[in-house]
């Protein structure tokens, strides 16, 4: 490698300090530490050690989920002949499946981190499987859904032109890719929190797509319980480079982007809308862009953070963007040709122009002074009680399970302990457990 745009566009995890190039690796400008990498691609999550720990946590249990369905259809006995046929199937699918993550994924599950998984503290970790089905979408599936959202976007986007371009959670990165050729950009730095998102990104870019058998949720007859999918041919392009990282983290420059897109993103993000908003004004160039297209369908609708077409705009306008493009359709989502499962979405396209260099702040929330300052002795909140009341009770099932004691026993010992019944115990311990 002796160029990378990351050395002009980021900064390495946690630090202020530059990238560059010292015998084609990125390292730290001042300390000479090299940056983590996955399999070539940069890894600017914040953290680097843990955030690599969870990660590695995560995709192993994914591909794990797999060798346990394996292993439970290879033991089961089928009645019928055609019940065989269709756990045969499902069989060979799966097996092959789990392989081909295995080998798309050994340079994170193979790596020996810094830090063991146990010391992962987060329980709410992202799901690797959350967004699985859209690697078919974007790479396997002979639809026009892709050429759909491509078409949507460029239309939204009228007279604005760019030749640069950042996408943060690109996902499996095909809108990324067709964007990339349509416009005829220069440069797209593709990007997602996901691993397997981003690797499968990386191999498609590079004209080695990941072959996979489809396997659908909700098959009608055995021809569709699972098929080998040949993934779609395309063609490499220069120009185009994936990274893990996350738009909340501070690893990239200040006023160095021209354009940033955020496709699907601001209803699922983990973070408020300002949060997203401070970030792109403070990234982008003055007279660059933040394209964001994709439905609004929040979790939590009545939230205030729930924010509609009107709401984002009128706080865009309090962080220096200005809106100069938007459009509405009904656009198809995940809609399989195989099963003809799948549904429409309401989405618009935003397209704001940052008109303003005045320097926002703004931070999520105000953490508390032991956070700011660690000397501080740590106050037992509500929340950190709430949080020490789950993991005694996570330790005391735990503790439990002997290699003996069956799902039923425990629930007994724990409904009477915990004064519940013992349905809804049953119910808390597939869920904990499974």
């Amino acid at each position: 490698m002796s160029d990378s745009p990351f050395t002009r566009y980021s900064k390495y995890p946690n630090t202020k300090d530059d990238l560059i190039l010292s015998e084609g690796q990125l390292v730290n400008k001042r300390t000479k530490a090299p940056l983590l990498t996955i399999d070539g691609l940069p890894w600017l999550l914040n953290n680097p050690d843990l955030s690599l720990a969870k990660w590695r946590q995560q995709l192993r249990q994914f591909v794990d989920a797999h060798l346990i369905e394996i292993q439970k259809l290879e033991n089961t006995k089928a009645a019928l002949p055609s019940t065989r046929k269709r756990m045969d199937k499902t069989l060979e699918a799966l097996r092959y499946n789990h392989a081909a993550f295995e080998a798309l994924l050994s340079p994170i599950l193979q790596m020996d981190g810094k830090y063991p998984e146990h010391l992962n503290l987060q329980f709410d970790l992202p799901k690797v499987h959350a967004y699985f089905q859209n690697i078919f979408r974007d790479w396997h599936w002979d639809t026009d859904e892709n050429q759909k959202h491509l078409d949507f976007v460029v239309d939204s986007l009228g007279d604005v032109k760019f030749d640069r371009l950042f996408v943060f959670g690109a996902g499996a990165g095909r809108l990324s890719y067709d964007l990339h050729r349509r416009l005829q950009l220069t440069e797209t730095i593709v990007s997602d929190i996901n691993p397997l998102l981003a690797l499968v990104a990386d191999r498609s870019f590079q004209g080695t797509p990941l072959g996979l058998y489809d396997v659908p949720d909700a098959p009608l007859n055995l021809e569709q319980v699972a098929y080998r999918s040949q993934p779609t041919s395309i063609a490499k392009v220069d120009g185009l480079h994936t990274a893990l990282c996350d738009i909340s983290d501070n690893a990239f420059r200040s006023e160095k982007l021209q354009t940033i897109l955020t496709p699907w993103l601001i209803d699922v993000v983990n973070h408020p809308l300002e949060t997203l908003l401070f970030q792109c004004h403070r990234l982008l160039e003055k007279g660059g862009y933040w394209v964001n297209f994709g439905p609004l369908g929040y979790s939590d609708r009545y939230s205030t953070q729930s924010y509609r077409s009107e709401e984002i705009k009128e706080l865009a306008d309090q962080f220096g963007f200005k809106l100069v493009a938007s459009k509405q359709a009904i656009l198809p989502y995940m809609q399989s040709p195989v099963t003809q499962s799948g549904r429409t979405e309401p989405v618009q396209c935003l397209v704001f122009e940052k008109c303003s260099d005045h320097q926002f702040r703004w931070r999520e929330h105000q953490p508390p002074i032991w956070i700011t300052n660690i000397d501080e002795p740590i106050q037992l909140t509500s929340a950190l009680q709430q949080k020490l009341e789950v993991a005694k009770t996570q330790y005391e099932i735990l503790a439990a399970v002997d290699g003996k004691i069956s799902i039923n026993e425990l629930a007994q010992m724990m409904a009477e302990h915990y004064q519940m019944s013992e349905d809804d115990a049953v119910e808390s311990l597939l869920s904990f457990l499974g």
